[in-house]
């Protein structure tokens, strides 16, 4: 056509490269691969179940918490279902993730890997469910998936929630009291080591005193995995503390997430919490009346046999099954001395 520009084979380079490059990544998609295939699996059982994650298109610190059939990805951010929480991804691997809201809670999911004890998981939960009055936050495994990615089976560890005070709640928060020895580390309930209750007790004379201890609670603090004592203080007079047995110390979760460690004080009364959690009574007669041990073994088999189909899924993924079970024999010390074990290794 006359008066028509000239088309020169030259010019049409960039975009035969783009369209290469397009074929090419269209050929190694992860849809190929075992991280996208594994993405659209159904790996939930019924006592171990799936959380997904995914993150916000346009804030790296925000994201959403949801189940499966919830975490649909989209383009945008709108119409995403429930909450946007706040989301710290954190670690050398950044494998850690914690995310918090302060309508809901705050939350940690831990690698396996970084979790002592495999079987303590389920005597804390057991021990919830019996004794709803120990108000214990939730605490379970669950396979992780990061924007429909699987990442693995993680410890899945609540804090205690308090209510923001236009919730009802008093705008105090309560605080978490990591007691090694004579030294303490503080943390309020939304992970915050800049607390100031305790501080606050202690500058005008109040020392906390700890609430009488129940022995079934005693009996699981003593099979908790880590050295440290955890203490949950009171936002309400007298302001006492109570036992909270978690199997992940706070303490080495903050190192982990800003690779210095939270400020500590010290104070040689502090051993006299460890002392009266050490003087109280415990028996597995006062947990687990003898007619229901038989019931108990049976929710442990259930637990053994959830827990090796999903250590296979994670150990299949990161390829290091073998590794994983030179270590099923010492990641069970929690229910020594009680007749059970998680059992040979599935191969």
């Amino acid at each position: 056509m006359e008066g028509a520009p000239k088309l020169h084979l030259r010019s049409l380079w960039p975009a035969g490269a783009a369209i290469l490059v397009a074929c090419l990544i269209a050929l190694l998609s992860p849809r190929w691969q075992s991280t996208g295939r594994l993405t659209n699996l159904n790996l939930a059982n019924e006592l171990i179940p799936d959380t997904y994650i995914l993150m916000s298109k346009s804030r790296p610190d925000r994201c959403h918490v949801l189940s499966r059939r919830q975490a649909t990805t989209r383009r945008y951010n709108a119409n995403q279902p429930g909450r946007t929480w706040s989301c710290v991804r954190f670690g050398e691997a950044r494998d850690h993730w914690f995310v918090h809201h302060k309508a809901k809670g705050a939350e940690f999911f831990i690698p396996l890997e970084r979790v002592e004890d495999w079987t303590y998981p389920f005597l804390y939960t057991y021990m919830r469910e019996q004794y709803p009055e120990f108000d214990l936050p939730s605490l379970f495994w669950t396979q992780l998936f990061v924007d429909r990615i699987y990442r693995g089976l993680y410890l899945s560890m609540e804090l205690p929630f308090d209510l923001r005070k236009r919730d009802g709640g008093s705008g105090i928060l309560r605080e978490l009291l990591v007691v090694d020895g004579d030294q303490l580390t503080r943390f309020d309930t939304r992970f915050n080591p800049a607390a100031r209750l305790f501080i606050d007790l202690i500058a005008d004379g109040k020392f906390p005193e700890l609430a009488p201890v129940p022995s079934p609670l005693a009996w699981l603090a003593e099979r908790c995995p880590t050295a440290e004592l955890t203490l949950l203080l009171s936002n309400e007079p007298p302001h006492s503390v109570s036992l909270l047995p978690l199997p992940v110390t706070l303490t080495s979760l903050h190192e982990t997430m800003y690779t210095v460690p939270a400020p500590k004080l010290v104070d040689e009364r502090y051993y006299r919490w460890r002392q009266a959690v050490d003087q109280v009574p415990v028996s597995i007669d006062s947990v687990i009346a003898p007619d229901s041990r038989e019931g108990f073994r049976q929710e442990f088999e259930r637990y053994t046999n959830a827990f090796q189909e999903v250590l296979t899924a994670h150990g299949t993924y990161y390829q290091n099954l073998d590794s994983l079970g030179t270590e099923w024999s010492y990641r069970q010390g929690a229910v020594a001395g009680l007749g059970l074990q998680l059992g040979e290794r599935r191969r």
